[in-house]
């Protein structure tokens, strides 16, 4: 299946990243241990480089620019999500999570699993967003709006997008700068719901 947006399938062992996120979640709220037991890091030389989705035991999707390494053994906090075959309605709520910085002027580094709210908006946006740009097949972006300072950032490419407690996309592109008033493009999962089947 040939994808504009393309997304990887990784095999994991069950468990989470011990890493050190460079991107953020803006004007998202910190995550309670737990909370997101779906969500996974991915990391380069102890470095963190994308975010990652559990959907399965031993599987975890993520954008192909990603790249996985090592994981430590914690399943207590840890499952999968279910994939949706359905995409959301226009004007959904979609709660995007990742790890990162809550300001770019941050010192200390310190980062905690970050939490935000996305509006489904209509593919087209996501397109009209870019104009220097080939269209992106429609049916493969889900685009999500925010707020100003809210949104996902370039670390957290890869991690998930969920509605009504399953993975309704997958972080592919910012279209703006961090925390600006463009929307991101997510890659829908229900367009590619079948493929990933096959792979795993």
């Amino acid at each position: 299946m040939k994808l504009t947006l393309t997304i990887g399938l990784i095999l994991v062992a069950a468990g989470v990243l011990e890493a050190q996120p460079q991107g953020r979640i803006a004007g998202g709220e910190d995550a309670v241990l737990g909370q997101l037991p779906y969500q996974a890091a991915l990391s380069i030389g102890g470095s963190y480089n994308c975010g990652a989705v559990i959907i399965g035991q031993r599987y975890a999707l993520t954008a192909l620019t990603c790249v996985c390494s090592d994981v430590t053994d914690n399943s207590e906090i840890i499952s999968a999500i279910p994939l949706s075959q359905d995409v959301p309605p226009m004007g959904a709520q979609v709660e995007v999570s990742g790890w990162g910085r809550t300001t770019e002027s941050e010192v200390n580094m310190h980062r905690t699993l970050q939490i935000g709210a996305a509006e489904v908006m209509a593919p087209r946006e996501c397109s009209m967003a870019r104009r220097d740009e080939l269209l992106v097949n429609d049916d493969q972006v889900l685009c999500l709006g925010h707020g100003r300072r809210q949104g996902i950032c370039s670390g957290d490419i890869g991690g998930p997008a969920v509605y009504q407690g399953q993975l309704v996309g997958l972080g592919a592109q910012i279209l703006g700068e961090c925390g600006g008033m463009l929307p991101e493009r997510f890659i829908s999962i229900a367009a590619n719901y079948d493929w990933i089947q096959q792979q795993m």
